[in-house]
C-alpha cells in the first residue's frame, strides 16, 4: 500500500476518551503493545523535561493506573539518560495491589534503579513534605480512565499539589480534569502546564484551568487512525444496560426483494439480528418488508424476525404508509429490487419520509441509483455502499482499476459534495463523510460472492440503529464484515456463502459484550 501521510487530514485533531482507546486498541492490533506504547511515551516525555527542567528537583506523583505507569516510565527515563537529574518519585498506593500489568511493570523496573515512596492515608504529609522540596511537580495520578468522584489517596494528593504553589507539569490529562468535557472533579489538578500525548483530548481545549499545552508524539502510526481495527468496533459498541428492552437498542426495518431476489433483505435483516445476539448492544427489533408471497425461511434462528410484505410482487406506492408505521430508527433499503424509474420513485418517496423523521438509511443495490438523482435526499444520516460499477453509475467516475490515492480522493470529493457516508467496497474499502477517512484492508477475495454485500448492509443497519453516529457505524460494520470473511477464509478457503459470514458474527463479537446497570 502507498504510503498514507496524504490522508492524515481526514483524521480527527482532537480526540474523545473513546477515540483514544480505540486509536490505542488499533495501535495493538498492529503491533505497538501496551508496554511498547508506555515506553515510548515515557521516552519522549523525558526527553521534553531534560531540554527545560534538567537542573531542577523533580518529583513524579503516580497513582496506579495507566497514567502512572506513564509516569513511572518517563521517571526512569529521565534518570537512565542523564546522571546528574534530581528525582523523585511518590506512588499513591502500594504494589501489591496493582492489577494494571503496564504500571505493575514500570513499578518494578523502576524500583530496581530509584526509590520509589508508596504514600497512603496515613502518610500524606511524607506527599506533602516532597512536594514542599520539589521544584517542579510532575502529576501523573490519573487521566483518562477517571470514573465518578475522586475520593480517597488521589483526592487528598491533588489538593496537597495544588496547594504547594509549585511548576505543576499534568501527563496527557490534568486528574480530576473530564477528557472529553473539561468539567473539573470535585478534585481536580489546576496545572501550569500539559504534555499530552499523541493528540490533543477534547477535555484540554474545553478545560479553563489549562491555559498551557503541547502534545508528545509517542510512534502511534497514522494507520492506526486511518486503518479500520478493533477499536472501530469499540468505538461503534454502546453498553446494553441490565434492564434494557427490544426498544432500548434501536430497531432495523429492511425493505427489498423482488420476484426475481427474494433473499436479498433477509439476509440483512437476519446480520442485523445476529448482531444484536453477538453484541447484546446492537438492535433491538427488526422488521423485515418482502415481496408478497415471500417468507422467510422457516429455520429456528430467522424466528426473532418480524415479516412484513408488500402489497403486490414489487414495491409499490401501496406500501409507503406501511413502512411509515412500522417502528424503527434505520432503514436498510435496496437489496434485491428491481431498478426501473417507477422504483427509484417510490424509494425516494420513502427516503425523502425517513429523511423528515431523522432516521438513518442505509442505501444499497437500486436505492444507490435512485437518491443520488435527488439533492434534496442528501443527509449526513444517508450511508451508500457502492461498489466500483454502481459508484460509476452515480458519479461517472470509473476507480476500477485506479491508484488509492485517486479512490480516496474521488470517495471523499463525492461525499463531501452529496454530504452523505459512503462506503466504497473493494478489497480496500473507503469509508468516509467528507471529512473523516477509513480504509479497511481485507486479506481475501472470499467475499466476492453473491449476498455478502447485503449481509454487510444489515451489519451496518445494526451498528447505526444503536451506535447513531453513521460514519462510525459504517466503520464497524466494514470492518467486522471482512474480519469474519478473513478468519473464514482460513477454514473454508474461497469457498465462503452469505450465511456463513452471518453465522460467524457472534464469535468475533463475544469479546465485545459487556452490561451496565443503571446509576
Amino acid at each position: 500500500m502507498q504510503s498514507l501521510k496524504a490522508f492524515s487530514i481526514y483524521t480527527k485533531r482532537v480526540l474523545s476518551v473513546k477515540d483514544s482507546y480505540a486509536v490505542k486498541a488499533n495501535a495493538n492490533a498492529l503491533g505497538l503493545d501496551d508496554k511498547m506504547l508506555v515506553e515510548n511515551a515515557g521516552m519522549a516525555i523525558s526527553y521534553a523535561l531534560l531540554r527545560k527542567h534538567r537542573r531542577k528537583r523533580i518529583l513524579f506523583v503516580c497513582g496506579g493506573g495507566g497514567k502512572g505507569a506513564l509516569g513511572l516510565a518517563t521517571a526512569r527515563h529521565m534518570l537512565d539518560s542523564a546522571a546528574d537529574v534530581n528525582v523523585s518519585i511518590a506512588f499513591l498506593g502500594h504494589e501489591e495491589n496493582l492489577h494494571n500489568e503496564s504500571c505493575k511493570f514500570n513499578y518494578r523496573a523502576l524500583s530496581s534503579i530509584a526509590e520509589i515512596t508508596d504514600i497512603d492515608e496515613d502518610n500524606i504529609d511524607t506527599l506533602r513534605e516532597m512536594v514542599r522540596a520539589a521544584d517542579v511537580v510532575v502529576e501523573a495520578i490519573i487521566g483518562l480512565g477517571l470514573k465518578g468522584k475522586l475520593y480517597g489517596i488521589m483526592s487528598h494528593a491533588i489538593r496537597v499539589i495544588n496547594a504547594s504553589a509549585k511548576y505543576v507539569l499534568s501527563l496527557d490529562v490534568p486528574a480530576g480534569i473530564d477528557a472529553d468535557t473539561g468539567t473539573p472533579n470535585i478534585a481536580s489538578i489546576k496545572p501550569t502546564h500539559v504534555i499530552t500525548v499523541h493528540k490533543p483530548k477534547i477535555g484540554i481545549e474545553k478545560s479553563h484551568l489549562i491555559q498551557s499545552t503541547h502534545v508528545e508524539k509517542i510512534g502511534i502510526p497514522l494507520s492506526a487512525e486511518l486503518l479500520a481495527g478493533p477499536g472501530d468496533l469499540m468505538l461503534a459498541t454502546e453498553p446494553r444496560l441490565i434492564d434494557a428492552n427490544k426498544y432500548s437498542h434501536g430497531s432495523v426495518l429492511v425493505v427489498g426483494g423482488s420476484e426475481k431476489y427474494r433473499t436479498a433483505p433477509v439476509l440483512s435483516s437476519i446480520a442485523a439480528s445476529n448482531a444484536l445476539a453477538a453484541l447484546r448492544v446492537g438492535t433491538g427489533y427488526v422488521t423485515v418488508m418482502l415481496p408478497s408471497g415471500s417468507t422467510i425461511p422457516n429455520n429456528i434462528e430467522y424466528k426473532s424476525i418480524l415479516q412484513r410484505n408488500f402489497k403486490r410482487k414489487a414495491l409499490s406506492e401501496e406500501d409507503i404508509p406501511v413502512i411509515s408505521s412500522i417502528k424503527h430508527n434505520v432503514l436498510a433499503i435496496g437489496g434485491g429490487i428491481e431498478e426501473s424509474a417507477e422504483s427509484y420513485d417510490i424509494i425516494n418517496t420513502i427516503v425523502g419520509l425517513e429523511k423528515k423523521a431523522g432516521h438513518t438509511i442505509v442505501a444499497d443495490a437500486a436505492a444507490i441509483k435512485a437518491v443520488v438523482k435527488s439533492r434534496n435526499l442528501m443527509t449526513n444520516k444517508l450511508i451508500l455502499t457502492p461498489h466500483y460499477g454502481e459508484f460509476k453509475a452515480i458519479s461517472g467516475v470509473d476507480l476500477s482499476s485506479a491508484s488509492l490515492n485517486t479512490r480516496v480522493n474521488a470517495a471523499v470529493n463525492f461525499a463531501k459534495d452529496k454530504g452523505c457516508v459512503l462506503v466504497l467496497k473493494g478489497n480496500s474499502t473507503i469509508i468516509t463523510d467528507g471529512d473523516l477517512l477509513k480504509i479497511n484492508n481485507s486479506s481475501t477475495p472470499s467475499l466476492a460472492v453473491m449476498g455478502t454485500g447485503d449481509v454487510l448492509t444489515g451489519i451496518i443497519a445494526a451498528y447505526a440503529s444503536m451506535h447513531k453516529n453513521p460514519f462510525e457505524s459504517a466503520v464497524a460494520g466494514v470492518y467486522l464484515h471482512s474480519k469474519i470473511a478473513d478468519l473464514l477464509a482460513i477454514e473454508k478457503g474461497n469457498h465462503l456463502i452469505a450465511t456463513d459470514v452471518v453465522e460467524a458474527i457472534p464469535s468475533i463479537l463475544r469479546a465485545y459484550d459487556y452490561v451496565v446497570r443503571q446509576q
